[in-house]
C-alpha cells in the first residue's frame, strides 16, 4: 500500500459487493476516518472502497441491520439519495411490522 495520510479524508467511490434496498452499486461518498475494517464476514460486506492502494469495507448490511463508514449528511445528493433509501426501508420495515402485529398480514 501506498503512503497515505490518515486520517482519511474525502471523496471517494464506494462499490456495491452484493444487492441491497440501501446500496446502488457504485456512488461517491464523503470520508472522515482514521481506521478500517481488516476483515469482514462476506455476509455483512455491502460496499468496499479504496485508499491508497488499499481496498476496505465501507458498508455492511444484514437483513434490517446496517452502516456506513462514510458521512451520507455531508456527501451532497448521493447521501441525501442514500438517506432517503434508508427512511423509505424503515417506514415500510415499521408499516410491515404493524400489520404482523395486528394479525393483518405475515412477513
Amino acid at each position: 500500500p501506498q503512503q497515505v495520510a490518515i486520517p482519511h479524508m474525502g471523496w471517494n467511490e464506494a462499490l456495491a459487493t452484493k444487492e441491497s434496498p440501501l446500496f446502488q452499486p457504485r456512488e461517491r461518498y464523503y470520508f472522515v476516518h482514521s481506521f478500517a475494517i481488516d476483515t469482514c464476514d462476506p455476509k455483512w460486506a455491502a460496499a468496499v472502497s479504496d485508499y491508497g492502494g488499499q481496498r476496505f469495507t465501507c458498508a455492511v448490511a444484514d437483513g434490517r441491520r446496517a452502516a456506513c463508514q462514510f458521512h451520507p449528511e455531508k456527501s451532497g445528493k448521493q447521501g441525501l439519495a442514500l438517506l432517503r433509501r434508508f427512511v423509505s426501508l424503515a417506514r415500510s420495515t415499521q408499516a410491515n411490522l404493524g400489520a404482523v402485529v395486528s394479525g393483518t398480514t405475515t412477513l
